[in-house]
């Protein structure tokens, strides 16, 4: 891992943010000195009560305080709650400064995970379709908190403790050098050792930890997804040893990490106590008074208990940078890639375009010798097609698996850009005006898209009440048979309807995306196989709703079934990826 290299990618994760980073070094030197005080004091303290005799000769710098006292035991209580004092302030100090530390790194996560949420949800279709989705997922779950909570806040730490030792250093060696020295050296061969032997390890760890986790993910999203085919087809061993082989290496991984990164705290204890043996032995061998050698240990002593810690969270956090370095690389990657290909730094919510009036009626739209072939495909899925749509209008589209029909619709929706050809919206040119066409259009898949919420929340997909409007609510259900099942519900529109809807039958789930559909204002119905999953008696329920609506809204069915578009104006088949008129 190249240091410089590592602390770019993350300086570029934090954006503007990075310059908050000196405000927090600014604390720290503020925190550090008043430590230092307290430190210092605790020589001069433990030497009057131990030596009150040398009061005078040995602090003369301290002359002025004591013209204040009458007695030493005045002075030694004057110093001890001075001691308190200063203690209380470092510690009141040290609290919000660690408070501050965590709602900043806890604020980077959030910006991060809603960065990546809203650039994964506006990536070209073709280009989302690359990946796995459990990728996506994992990034924004799993690697983000890794970045916010363990790595950056590693950095903060490793540099706020390393102000402190440093000038507790300082203090350390003006006190007594040759101790200090004895103490540099055990500390700084350890640390040299450890991180020697562990670097490259820790780096491997953390790489393979997010392989295996990504695993993991993907393994108990699409063992949860196909819980019904799994369980007909008797696979569930299958995605169970997916999970489990993902899950035991990723266990053994984290285990060594974890033993790694705890190990420091017991050496460093072995370290301060031999620490101790060294420089008495030291001292004796000097022919020094032990006497006068007490004050020092009470202050190396003290200042072991402070840089202790400090040494361990700055282990622990070149532990977390090493195992975290693959995670950074991952999230660099993504974050640059989006940010520079998307252009995401204002929003990357859907924008109109100012020329677009939003309450333009849709006329019509029409295709015109459109080509289509996906990245690494030199055939072509979809060649030289021609289609209208007019207001009103119900047209059928038919063809076999594979055909081209699912290409056709994902062009229509906006979610691939044709290779070749022009799409017209009302006879202009779509260019520019994608987002107007879209706004009027709703998709209606055969397994549609539910929450485990509200039928409310459902087809408003929003909980906010202010955004809610009850009177459209109202006549969406009606006008999409709702009525009478939103009454029977436990809880009416307020009943959840379970997870992807397990509540209600397929019909339901059909109407609940026409609901969303009609409380959405949209004018344009793409139903895609939306039948095709339903038994006989909801699949003629639902092309009667098709033959109710006609007219009133412009619809697209997709369908196998020739039962299903029989009411439709026109059929169009795809073969090939051409398209012809049959009826």
């Amino acid at each position: 891992m190249k240091t410089t290299n590592f602390f770019i990618k993350i300086a570029y994760l934090l954006s503007d943010d990075a310059r908050k980073i000196p405000f927090f070094i600014v604390l720290v030197l503020l925190l550090s000195v008043i430590d230092l005080i307290g430190i210092g004091m605790i020589g001069p303290y433990l030497s009057i009560i131990l030596q009150p005799e040398n009061l005078k000769n040995d602090f003369q710098f301290l002359e002025f305080i004591f013209s204040w006292f009458e007695s030493v035991d005045a002075v030694v209580i004057f110093l001890g709650f001075l001691l308190i004092v200063i203690f209380a302030i470092k510690t009141i100090g040290g609290i919000l400064l660690n408070r501050l530390i965590l709602k900043f790194c806890y604020t980077q996560g959030l910006k991060l995970r809603t960065f990546l949420m809203d650039a994964y949800q506006n990536l070209p279709y073709e280009e989302y379709l690359e990946r796995n989705s459990s990728e996506y997922i994992f990034n924004m779950q799993v690697l983000t908190e890794q970045y916010f909570k363990q790595i950056l806040q590693s950095i903060l730490r490793i540099g706020s403790e390393s102000i402190v030792i440093v000038l507790i250093s300082l203090l350390l060696i003006w006190t007594d050098f040759i101790a200090f020295l004895t103490l540099f050296i055990l500390m700084t061969t350890s640390l040299l050792i450890y991180d020697f032997s562990f670097r490259r390890k820790l780096t491997n760890y953390g790489e393979k930890s997010n392989e295996n986790s990504v695993k993991l993910t993907r393994g108990i999203q699409e063992g949860m997804n196909g819980i019904k085919e799994i369980r007909v087809l008797k696979k569930e061993d299958y995605f169970y040893d997916l999970v489990k082989t993902g899950a035991e290496r990723y266990r053994e991984v984290n285990v060594k990490h974890q033993v790694i990164a705890a190990a420091p705290r017991y050496f460093l204890e072995l370290i301060i106590i031999s620490f101790i043996v060294s420089i008495t032995a030291i001292n004796l061998y000097q022919g020094k008074n032990l006497n006068d050698l007490l004050p020092v240990l009470g202050m190396f002593g003290v200042a072991s208990i402070r840089i202790l810690p400090s040494i361990n969270q700055i282990i622990g956090g070149l532990v977390q940078i090493r195992y975290g370095n693959n995670a950074i690389d991952i999230l660099f990657k993504d974050y640059k890639k989006l940010k520079t290909q998307l252009n995401f730094e204002n929003s990357s919510k859907v924008k109109r375009n100012k020329n677009d009036k939003i309450t333009d009626q849709f006329n019509s739209i029409r295709m015109e010798e459109i080509s289509f072939n996906y990245k690494g495909n030199k055939i072509s899925t979809i060649s030289n097609l021609s289609f209208s749509l007019h207001k009103g209008e119900c047209i059928g589209i038919v063809g076999h698996s594979g055909a081209g029909k699912t290409t056709l619709i994902d062009i229509l929706l906006g979610l691939l850009k044709p290779s070749k050809g022009n799409i017209y919206y009302n006879e202009d040119l779509i260019n520019g005006r994608e987002n107007l066409w879209i706004s009027k259009v709703a998709y209606i898949p055969q397994d549609v898209f539910l929450m485990d919420d509200s039928l409310k929340n459902n087809i408003t997909l929003s909980s906010e009440n202010k955004y809610y409007n009850e009177k459209k609510f109202m006549l969406s259900i009606e006008k999409a048979r709702l009525s009478d099942l939103s009454k029977q519900l436990p809880q009416g529109i307020d009943t959840k309807l379970g997870d992807n809807g397990l509540r209600i039958s397929g019909g339901q789930k059909q109407r609940v995306a026409l609901a969303r559909a009609f409380y959405h204002d949209r004018e344009v119905l793409i139903m895609d196989e939306s039948t095709s999953s339903l038994d006989k008696k909801t699949e003629k329920e639902i092309v009667d709703e098709i033959k109710r609506l006609q007219g009133t809204v412009s619809m697209i069915i997709i369908s196998h079934n020739m039962a299903t578009i029989q009411h439709c104006d026109k059929v169009y088949e795809i073969k090939g990826g051409i398209i012809k008129l049959i009826r």
